[in-house]
């Protein structure tokens, strides 16, 4: 999946998605890790116990 791949369950208009996305990453430079979000997991797992 790509980074931004889930955005669209958040904003359901793909232009708007787009759009949001564009604004945030322009100029930027964004970084493929190859790793799940550390963060998300934490979040998850705290969800389960």
């Amino acid at each position: 999946m790509s980074p931004f791949g889930g955005w669209t369950k958040t904003f359901t208009d793909p232009r708007l998605c787009a759009a949001i996305v564009g604004r945030l990453t322009f100029g930027g430079t964004i970084l493929e890790t190859g790793t799940d979000s550390y963060s998300l997991a934490q979040a998850t797992k705290q969800r389960t116990t």
